[in-house]
């Protein structure tokens, strides 16, 4: 019969491949996207055999879903944080971009963007559906009490949420984290786009005051 250490150390084994092939794939993923990418070439970026992969996720889509699953549930709980903690919603979505945006630049993360036309079984698709329509609820939600407050301008919270989700998708498309354009400079850019654009003249000066006092939301506690 096996030891309790045994056990421990096989579990340990075979999580760390788990995560080899998660790691491997969402490099594919980002590099060349879902429909160029095959099982055969993870096993080989990830150096196992296809039986390996088969052994932990059971098709494409599975670990497709393993991949960006995390991602998104990170980005939907920083946004359900601001909402419980009640934090300032102009400082929030401040925030929410620059968190995004940065985060976005990592592999998962970014293919998680890079929406691409990807043929999921329809249990993959309503999971997908289900989560994205969740992620756009905690953004417009955000941004209707930053209408209440008179932080933001005035408009459909649900379309303002979109414009704003379908432009982080689209950057994933173009922009290279590689390239001349710094990941600080470029999050920087798109956000004083974004809140200039959506800021009252009361949201601006409240943004310019925790600014000037370090950037610290003294709501977020």
């Amino acid at each position: 019969m096996e030891s309790q250490g045994g056990v421990r150390r096989r579990r340990g084994r075979s999580q760390a491949t788990r995560e080899q092939i998660v790691a491997a794939a969402a490099q594919l993923l980002a590099e060349q996207g879902y429909m160029s990418t095959s099982l055969d070439q993870v096993a080989a970026q990830a150096g196992l055999t296809r039986g390996a992969i088969y052994y932990h996720f059971e098709s494409k889509e599975a670990l497709y879903w393993e991949v960006v699953g995390p991602a998104l549930g990170r980005a939907q709980q920083r946004l359900r944080e601001r909402s419980e903690k009640k934090t300032d919603p102009a400082l929030g979505l401040r925030e929410f971009l620059h968190n995004t945006l940065r985060t976005a630049q990592t592999p998962q993360s970014r293919y998680l963007w890079y929406q691409e036309m990807i043929p999921l079984d329809e249990e993959m698709r309503r999971k997908a559906r289900d989560e994205e329509r969740e992620f756009e609820r905690l953004l417009a939600d955000l941004i209707a009490r930053g209408q209440d407050d008179g932080l933001f301008v005035e408009g459909d919270p649900k379309i303002i949420a979109l414009i704003i989700i379908s432009a982080i998708s689209r950057s994933a498309r173009w922009y290279d984290p590689e390239g001349p354009v710094p990941v600080g400079e470029f999050v920087d850019v798109f956000s004083r786009l974004v809140l200039n654009g959506l800021l009252t003249g009361a949201g601006r000066e409240r943004v310019a005051t925790a600014t000037d006092n370090g950037g610290v939301d003294a709501t977020a506690g």
